[in-house]
């Protein structure tokens, strides 16, 4: 990530009132990462963008299209809108190592609802990141992920849902956007993601 400079003929160092500022074309490592944690931060805590308040059955925001949710948003299927459900909190971990960070990311949504639903919870990945771990936590049932064909992948979670049974599904969307749909989510249930 480069930071743009302002004014090219500035030299690297300059003394104002006897501080010693510096800077260089390249922030380190570590300023890319912060920053990047710091927009994610951001990007999780915003309002969201296209929502309006009061679906029709929930009281809850509504997002117009799926291009309008907000990253780390569960959306609730409410008829043939989508509606967000409460965050109830969030926790980014970053280890860095080296040249490499890893972020897990996890966060708890309530159905305030009165219906079983299915929902879809849009999360987002840095260029070059890569999902290595789905596990979720829906009402009292652990659904840890396994890596299939995209095809085979969609029959089992089409499969699950019809039955009745929880169960995930995680899809690439965009080179950096990434979809976990999300089947069978009880009244009054939690999903940690």
């Amino acid at each position: 990530m480069d930071v743009p400079r302002t004014d090219a003929s500035l030299p690297k160092t300059r003394a104002y009132d006897g501080a010693q500022l510096s800077y260089s074309h390249r922030p380190s490592l570590l300023t890319q990462i912060v920053v990047t944690a710091a927009m994610a931060i951001v990007a999780f805590l915003a309002p969201a963008a296209g929502a309006r308040a009061g679906g029709a059955t929930t009281g809850l925001p509504v997002v117009a299209s799926l291009a309008d949710a907000r990253i780390g948003s569960l959306l609730l299927r409410d008829g043939e809108q989508y509606v967000e459900a409460p965050r109830l909190a969030t926790n980014i971990d970053i280890t860095v190592s080296g040249p490499t960070s890893r972020a897990r990311v996890t966060q708890i949504f309530n159905n305030p609802t009165k219906n079983w639903v299915e929902a879809i919870y849009v999360n987002p990945l840095p260029d070059g990141g890569a999902v290595d771990t789905l596990k979720m936590v829906i009402g009292d049932r652990i659904v840890v992920g396994e890596i299939k064909e995209r095809v085979e992948a969609k029959v089992i979670y089409e499969a699950a849902k019809r039955s009745g049974r929880k169960a995930t599904l995680i899809e690439q969307e965009r080179p950096n956007i990434f979809t976990n749909s999300v089947a069978n989510i009880g009244p009054g249930e939690t999903v940690v993601v």
